[in-house]
């Protein structure tokens, strides 16, 4: 079985291109989103983003949403001036993000290194620790070096910390020591980590352990021969009180000097650590890994390499566990001939090799560093690494990500109170937007279910047909399948539907939009709905309710039912049309107009050339103006004429008038000569091509089916044509009535 592939392409973690990003370190959030915190160098005169001060290095973090896009900008952690490097950060049991780094000053001559924190509210606004929002000290300052510090959560809301120091235990000897802090920020106890003291232990992973142990993975350099051992050693804290160092075990007895282990507690207590061993028939180097009981620190089976290719070199592990169990491992693959490329493997519950892929972009030369590796709320993967790439044209100096879907089965999301970030699998999955916030839930491929419950959600089935509910608030849904379900709480929000297919609204939901650029069919619902199409020729039923009604572009085709109505249209095309059960005017863009139904009813056109069509009912319809089409149908139908005529311009045609049910009626205010409103005196009418006598203002020319007025009867002025209708009706005054 293969990974599935990559979802999104590479990604740029730091938004600012300028000076050198590096050591990353990576942290997913309960919400599904992330964050990566890093080192920044920058030139010496220029001010950071913000109008931060310059400083040599800055400690930047930056959050993102679940698709690897920045939520906001990225921002400063530290606040003390000094060179800060190595940052580290873990989320806290209360919801809080405590955030670490070295820290070293020279002043007069002599440099001190010190460990600092910041913590941040799970919003990510700065807590108030220690009496302030700023940074401030985890490990005193002193004049032998403290390095690499390493943090993890502990229950309560509290953390310990770890890093190197090279007069750990006070009598220079270099060592790990740690540091015990509660939820506020307060050191409550220390200690040693290694049991053996002699030589040199540099720690480089902490992994929290059930009842507030804590395993800490460090190497050992013995005094003589230089062999690099690779060691575990497993701690408590209770009662505030740290108890280190209590058991000490050797995973290996040969790992390569100056890489760096990992280690995570897989799903049941198992312990997975990872490293890098340098081949004794120098080959190149193996990534490794060690499975152990959580328990007893027993070997489960052999050893492992982890790499599936033996040439050059593999190293610099990373490792994180998977919800269902497995976990995956990225490092360096590097052939020599070009920059190393980032790899990820992948394992099941089972231990079994699943899949391996590389997941940068190839090029000729340049360097990576060690890549990171999380797994995601939702089971996705995020990778990260740094790397100096000349034939980067965006950013050659800095750090990427990669977002990787290397899941087997569908998940099941319970959600949390915050809002919510998840991502389906191509299984059937179950997202849920938990008890509150504003939830954004993306099945993917799959039969899902997706539950916004409160907040303003956005619900995508992706393919498959989906099960989304919405809750209370104003959600958004996404529906591109015939078997999408969505439904609403009623009376909570106003909520809108994007489909990409041809839908009708269910109940509650306010808004539809056409999604894509397909030709669809968009139906509301009995509520007053607003109904959007797109480029296409649509089809757009407001159904019940008063609705207004955008067709975009393209020819659409609107069905009314309700004097509310309204249609939005943008104009240029030539064929829109509505099809209206009640009395309805055409707005502005839209050319053609016909009744429905058989009720008797209105039809009023615009200044466009339009069709109007009427029913089997006794309609009314004003052509107003533009050179219009008017059919009656069956009925006693009325034609109004109500607008200034013109042989060029305002020129309508009648195509069914009916002598025996049919009437015209003109607006006195347009033909004024008319006067006195009621039937047209029947001295006022005429059959032939021309008046003659001055009251001949209605003239009928019968061969050629043409009506005229004129104003001046026998008089010089050109009488102007009106309307056409057949030719030799038997038309008389008492067919026209004036108004």
């Amino acid at each position: 079985m293969s990974i599935p592939p990559v979802l999104w392409g590479e990604f740029l973690v730091n938004t600012n291109k300028y000076g050198i990003q590096s050591d990353v370190e990576l942290q997913a959030l309960d919400n599904g989103k992330f964050l990566a915190v890093w080192k920044e160098l920058v030139p010496i005169n220029y001010v950071l983003p913000g109008g931060d001060a310059p400083t040599p290095t800055a400690i930047y973090a930056q959050r993102f949403y679940s698709g690897a896009v920045p939520e906001g900008d990225p921002i400063r952690i530290d606040t003390t001036p000094g060179i800060n490097s190595a940052p580290t950060v873990t989320t806290l049991e209360n919801g809080k993000i405590v955030y670490m780094w070295e820290h070293q000053v020279t002043e007069g001559g002599v440099t001190t290194y010190s460990i600092r924190a910041r913590i941040f509210n799970g919003d990510g606004t700065p807590f108030n620790a220690n009496g302030g929002t700023e940074d401030f000290e985890v490990v005193a300052p002193s004049t032998t070096k403290v390095s690499a510090p390493l943090v993890k959560a502990l229950a309560g809301g509290g953390f310990i910390v770890t890093c190197n120091d090279e007069n750990a235990d006070g009598a220079g000897d270099a060592g790990v020591k740690a540091y015990i802090y509660d939820s506020s920020g307060q050191v409550i106890d220390s200690g040693s980590v290694n049991r053996t003291t002699t030589g040199t232990q540099e720690a480089y992973a902490v992994v929290s352990l059930s009842d507030n142990r804590f395993l800490t993975i460090y190497s050992e350099d013995a005094a003589s021969g230089g062999v690099i051992s690779l060691k575990v050693s497993i701690s408590t804290v209770s009662g505030g009180v740290l108890s280190t160092g209590v058991t000490e075990y050797t995973v290996s007895a040969s790992m390569k000097e100056g890489t760096a282990p990992s280690a995570t507690v897989l799903k049941g207590g198992r312990i997975l650590i990872v490293w890098t061993e340098e081949m004794r028939d120098g080959t190149g180097d193996n990534v490794k890994a060690q499975m152990f009981d959580g328990g007893t620190m027993t070997a489960i089976g052999d050893a492992f390499t982890v790499n599936v290719s033996a040439d050059g070199d593999q190293n610099s592990p990373s490792v994180t566990a998977l919800k269902d169990g497995g976990f995956a491992i990225t490092y360096l693959d590097t052939d020599g001939t070009a920059a190393p490329q980032v790899r990820v493997a992948v394992y099941n519950a089972a231990n079994v090799y699943l899949g391996d892929k590389i997941i940068s972009t190839a090029f000729d030369e340049g360097e990576r560093g060690v890549p990171k590796v999380i797994e995601l709320s939702d089971g996705r993967l995020i990778a990260a690494w740094d790397e100096n790439i000349d034939g980067r044209r965006d950013d050659s100096v800095g750090i990427r990500g990669q977002v990787i879907d290397a899941r087997f089965q569908g998940v099941n999301m319970p959600g949390t109170a915050a809002n919510d970030q998840y991502v389906g699998t191509e299984f059937n999955d179950t997202l849920s937007g938990g008890t509150a916030g504003n939830d954004d839930l993306n099945g993917r491929a799959g039969n899902d279910i997706l539950d916004g419950g409160i907040g303003d959600d956005r619900l995508n089935g992706g393919e498959g047909a989906d099960q989304m509910y919405g809750g209370t608030g104003n959600d958004t849904y996404y529906v591109d399948n015939a078997g999408d379900v969505v439904s609403e709480a009623g009376g909570s929000g106003i909520d809108t539907v994007y489909a990409s297919i041809s839908y009708t609204l269910s109940a509650d939901i306010e808004n539809l939009i056409a999604d894509g650029l397909a030709a669809i069919s968009l139906t509301g619902n009995a509520g007053n709905n607003s109904i959007t199409g797109n480029a296409a020729a649509n089809v757009i039923d407001g159904a019940g309710g008063a609705d207004t009604m955008s067709g975009g572009l393209g020819n659409d085709t609107y069905y009314v039912d309700n004097a509310g109505d309204i249609i939005i249209e943008a104009g240029g095309d030539l064929a829109d049309q509505v099809f209206t059960s009640v009395t309805y005017a055409l707005g502005d863009g839209v050319e053609n107009l016909t009744a429905s139904g058989a009720g008797s009813i209105g039809l009023t056109g615009n200044a466009f050339n339009n069709v109007i069509v009427g029913n089997s009912g006794a309609n009314k319809i004003y052509g107003g103006l533009g050179n219009d089409i008017l059919t009656g149908g069956k009925g006693k139908d009325v034609f109004v004429f109500d607008s200034a005529p013109n042989k060029a311009a305002n020129r309508d045609t009648i195509t069914d008038f009916e002598v025996k049910a049919d009437k015209i009626h003109l607006e006195n205010a347009i033909f004024k000569k008319l006067k006195k409103t009621g039937k047209l005196k029947s001295d006022f009418f005429k059959i032939g091509t021309k008046a003659t006598d001055k009251n001949d203002y209605i003239i009928y020319n019968k061969k050629k089916g043409i009506l005229l007025y004129d104003a001046d009867g026998s008089g010089k002025q050109k009488a102007v044509e009106f309307a056409t209708v057949k030719k030799n009706l038997a038309l008389k005054a008492d067919h026209f009535f004036v108004i």
